[in-house]
């Protein structure tokens, strides 16, 4: 048991001595190179294996409280259920960047999102009614829409910019 302790308190010392060797690696920029001095910010995303939904949404509505007459106007999906999954091979990137802008020759800062290998699996959406009514989720139906044993493999960059 002596000797355990002994060796704690040896690597506490080796710990303190080197410290300050550690320290002296780092060096200070003057505030002319922090001027100068440009960085990035981003986030990874990681998933275990991966990510499955089980949902259910009641009504899904985008439409006009008081439209041109005074009488609302809403497009209703409504008892949609999704059942599906999201499995990352890789872990999808996010990162802001200003990037020159070749349609109008300005700088934009934006959001590049780069993805290899996101695999969705969709094992059933089903959208019960689609309305039109002066309420969500009233009005006549259309019919209803399902998708079933749908598959997509998702690999590329993507872009997110707010033009002036």
């Amino acid at each position: 048991m002596r000797k355990l302790s002994f060796l704690n308190i040896i690597m506490v010392i080796i710990g303190m001595v080197s410290l300050p060797s550690l320290a002296s690696a780092l060096t200070s920029m003057t505030e002319d190179q922090m001027r100068n001095a440009t960085a990035q910010a981003g986030i990874v995303a990681t998933m275990q294996d991966r990510v499955d939904f089980n949902t259910h949404i009641k009504t899904l509505a985008y439409g006009d409280e008081d439209g041109t007459d005074g009488r609302g106007a809403f497009l209703s999906l409504n008892n949609i259920e999704f059942k599906g999954s999201v499995t990352a091979i890789n872990p999808v990137s996010t990162t802001v960047t200003t990037e020159m802008d070749r349609y109008r020759n300005t700088m934009l800062t934006g959001l590049n999102v780069s993805m290899n290998g996101v695999v969705v699996e969709m094992e059933k959406l089903n959208i019960g009614s689609i309305t039109v009514g002066d309420a969500p989720g009233q009005g006549k139906s259309f019919g209803s829409i399902t998708v079933e044993g749908f598959r997509a493999e998702i690999s590329g960059n993507i872009r997110i910019t707010a033009h002036p």
